[in-house]
Formats: structure tokens, C-alpha cells, sequence
């Protein structure tokens, strides 16, 4: 089948599953074509990984264009993924949630393999468009793919924290990693009523900016993204222990099974703690990492013990999430709103209830 005819099936895709519905963005999709942006590439899904490269041209070509992210960069083998082009059901989102107009300027924190800058591109023009990545290499391929594909996007080498103030003020902004807190420089660098569309911990928001303050609204759709680098150095991977090393501190408690079968607290946590990692083991053994601070936590339900090491108590901080979230009435996802003050200060809100400082 020709690429032209896969990347039409792909948008009624997208619009079926309702992550697209502008004609602007479904042109833009229909139009651009992905496969200039990837060339060898890995899937990951439960049954493991498996590479696609354009030697089988027919597998690869189908596998391009499906609702699918595919992982374009490791370190450390491929145990440990640096860049990807992301799922294209989570960029219509992303990209609609931007609520562009004609004229309109965006920022994309995180070139990957610059397609997403492409589909922007194709909506407001490559002078409308800026992206930015910390890793020369991507930035090198990127901009490459992008001139293959009729594009002369800006595509710039640095720290996406600190944004890009040399074309700022933007419409928008949009960050193709995940963040712990919505750095001051992008609130800085968006225009007064414009959008900053980012990934907090598992969350995906949509932040409507205005006086150096903003309101932060879940997406319908939610994915979690390799965070933002600040360094072009690859980073080693973080291990995931099964069982607690023998000199963990032990106490035992009564745990609520709540803590990790809710999937309304677990988007509060990741929203409070966007650095905490949650692994299953089984039904009863959890493990709580929180690689910062190089601590973790392994929680047995079935004995009720939690074995800890490290300088904080990753329990402490699950339990008083969960302390938290029961205070503002068990909220699901789409009841919450994340705001920020002038000072950067980031709250979780609900409507008649507390905000809670994170």
C-alpha cells in the first residue's frame, strides 16, 4: 500500500479515536509524511521489543504508520530509551490542545525526530515554528528530516528549560518530554492568553497562561514521556530491585491496598511527586523508587512490612499523598487543576476544597 494512502488511514484513525478533529491538523497528518523522520526503530510493547528497519519496506512502512510510538535512540542498550517519535493519537491531542491560529508561534521543547515540528510546521509555517533539544545529534538529524520533507523549521541546540528568549514571545509552547514542575522561562517566554501543553509526571495538562500565572487542565488522553535532559550525555538507566537489599530499614504498618489499586491516586501522586516511579511485583510486593533522592520503598501487602534505604521515605510520602488526596474527596483526574503563581509555586486545586503546595 502506497504512503500516501497509509497516512490517510492513520488520520481517520486518529479521528475515530477522537484525539483529532480539526481539519488543519488532519491535513497536517494526512500530508506529512513520517517515514522521512525514522529510519531503524524499535517497538516496545508486554511481549517485548521488536526492531523494524526499511530492509523489510512493507513491515516497516505499516509499522510507521500506526498509532504507535516507536523508539529511535538508546542508551545503555536498549534497556534504556533517549528519544522515540511518540504515538501519534498523543501528538493530535497534544497539538489540538494548543488551539492554534493561523499567524500563531510555537516553542517545542524536545526535537526527537523533528516530526512533530513537521506537523507544526505544516499548520503555521516553518518561520511560526522553533524547536529545541539538548542532544546536537538529534538536532543535526532532525533538521535534516525536516529539509527532506519541504520544511525550513528553526531547529536550535540547547537546554529546553530555559526555553528559547531570542523569538519570544510565543503563542504557545509545547514539550514533547515530561517535567517535574513548568519551568518560570516558558511562563516568560508565552504570550498573555496563549497555551503551554507539557507532561507532568504521568499527566498530561494543557496550562492557559495570562500575568505570568496559569491554570492547568488534564488532557481526555494521558502518556507518560522520557523527561527533559539537561545534559547531552546519555543517562545510565535506573535499576528496579525485585526484593529489598538486606540492609533496608524494616517497620511494619497497615497499608491500604487503595494506595496501589486506584488509579485516581495514582495520577494525584505523579502529580504531587512527578519523580516517583511505582513497580508492581505481583499483586502484594511494590516497589516506590524515587531515583533523586536514591531512595525506595518495597511494600509487602500481605505481611503489612515496607523495607526502606536511602536519606527519605518514599512510604512516608506515599502515605501522606494518600492523606491528601482522601482530604479533597477522592478526586478523579479530570476534577483537578494545577496551577502556578508569578513565583513559579505550582498547587493542585478542587473546586471547594484545600489547594495542595507541591
Amino acid at each position: 500500500m502506497p504512503d500516501t494512502q497509509l497516512r490517510r488511514n492513520l488520520a481517520e484513525e486518529l479521528v475515530s479515536a477522537g484525539a483529532l478533529y480539526s481539519p488543519e491538523w488532519m491535513a497536517a497528518f494526512e500530508e506529512v509524511p513520517r517515514h522521512l523522520f525514522v529510519g531503524e526503530f524499535v517497538i516496545r510493547t508486554q511481549e517485548g521489543l521488536t526492531h523494524y528497519s526499511a530492509e523489510r519496506h512493507e513491515e516497516w512502512l505499516n509499522a510507521v504508520y500506526s498509532d504507535q510510538g516507536l523508539l529511535t535512540q538508546f542508551s545503555q542498550g536498549e534497556s534504556n530509551a533517549t528519544s522515540s517519535s511518540s504515538q501519534p493519537s498523543v501528538m493530535a491531542a497534544m497539538l489540538e490542545a494548543l488551539n492554534l491560529a493561523d499567524g500563531d508561534t510555537v516553542l517545542e521543547i524536545g526535537s526527537g525526530t523533528g516530526y512533530n515540528a513537521a506537523l507544526l510546521s505544516h499548520r503555521l509555517g516553518s518561520e511560526n515554528v522553533i524547536s529545541v533539544d539538548i542532544d546536537p545529534a538529534l538536532v543535526e538529524a532532525a533538521s535534516e528530516h525536516l529539509r527532506q520533507a519541504g520544511f525550513t523549521t528553526t531547529v536550535a541546540a540547547g537546554n529546553g528549560r530555559d526555553g528559547y528568549p531570542d523569538a519570544a514571545p510565543y503563542s504557545a509552547i509545547i514539550a514533547t518530554c515530561s517535567v517535574q514542575r513548568i519551568p518560570v522561562a516558558w511562563l516568560a517566554q508565552v504570550k498573555d492568553g496563549g497555551r503551554i501543553v507539557a507532561n507532568i509526571g504521568a499527566v498530561l495538562l494543557a496550562f492557559d497562561v495570562k500575568g505570568g500565572q496559569a491554570i492547568g487542565r488534564p488532557l481526555s488522553i494521558q502518556a507518560m514521556f522520557m523527561a527533559l535532559r539537561e545534559t547531552a550525555e546519555k543517562q545510565e538507566p535506573v535499576g528496579h530491585l525485585a526484593a529489598p537489599p538486606t540492609q533496608a530499614r524494616i517497620t511494619r504498618l497497615r497499608i491500604k491496598e487503595a494506595v496501589f489499586t486506584s488509579a485516581s491516586f495514582r495520577d494525584f501522586l505523579l502529580l504531587l511527586h512527578p519523580a516517583m516511579e511505582h513497580i508492581a511485583f505481583g499483586a502484594d510486593l511494590h516497589m516506590i523508587n524515587c531515583p533523586a533522592e536514591e531512595s525506595a520503598a518495597w511494600i509487602d501487602i500481605s505481611t503489612g512490612t515496607v523495607s526502606e534505604v536511602g536519606s527519605r521515605s518514599p512510604w512516608r510520602l506515599l502515605a501522606g499523598a494518600y492523606e491528601q488526596w482522601d482530604a479533597m474527596g477522592q478526586p478523579e483526574l479530570m476534577d483537578l487543576r494545577l496551577s502556578i503563581d508569578e513565583e513559579g509555586n505550582h498547587f493542585i486545586d478542587r473546586t471547594g476544597y484545600e489547594s495542595v503546595a507541591i
